[in-house]
């Protein structure tokens, strides 16, 4: 067990292995886990990316929080639903996926986050010539085709008996994939804006 002390919160560092959704994936799935490259120190850009690539992709990673390049834990607390966003999305970038909302709403004081590949892939066998094209069509056309991915972590608003402060506290599921890892996350449109050039280009094009 791992304490931290950041913005005055103690965050407990806990390893969480979920049993479940491990016997859920069948003998066909591939589980990628999380990079072995983590933390500031040890990330570097993947070995395909061209100098160029590799350097956005650099670029981007060198302006998150150092906290942000190791993988969420179990009771990592924060005040904000778009902290734990942007929490999430920021490693995933150091990783090569992103992450998205599944479910929940700060109303209800629970939320869950999940890889952009999660969703049971739709099985194209079943359509007709003209509909298994278009899904074909379809699935060439985005990144964020569904792949049964499981990785998610849920984030629960709870009260401090003592202090009656509300924090969202974090609980991994788990944090395995089942598909490979994208080399250049820029790939990703939850990742775009990190590019310059990208928000040029939409500046540009938003004067025409």
């Amino acid at each position: 067990m791992q304490h931290i002390t950041m913005q005055h919160i103690t965050i407990q560092h806990i390893q969480n292995k979920d049993s479940t959704a491990m016997a859920a994936l069948d003998s066909r799935s591939v589980l990628v886990s999380p990079c072995p490259l983590s933390g500031k120190n040890k990330w570097k850009p993947h070995a395909s990316l061209s100098a160029e690539a590799a350097a956005v992709v650099r670029k981007a990673v060198d302006n998150i929080v150092e906290l942000h390049y190791e993988e969420p834990r179990d009771e990592e607390q924060y005040a904000w639903t778009n902290s734990i966003l942007d929490r999430l999305q920021d490693y995933a970038l150091t990783q090569g996926f992103a992450v998205v909302t599944l479910s929940g709403s700060h109303q209800k004081g629970r939320m869950r986050f999940g890889c952009i590949h999660h969703g049971k892939p739709r099985d194209t066998r079943k359509l007709d010539k003209a509909e298994a094209e278009n899904a074909i069509e379809r699935k060439r056309e985005t990144t964020t085709q569904a792949k049964g991915c499981p990785w998610a972590v849920t984030a629960v608003l709870r009260t401090n008996g003592e202090t009656g402060i509300q924090l969202w506290t974090l609980s991994v599921s788990t944090l395995v994939h089942t598909h490979s890892l994208a080399p250049d996350p820029m790939i990703y449109m939850q990742h775009k804006h990190r590019n310059p050039d990208y928000n040029q280009a939409i500046g540009e094009a938003a004067l025409h």
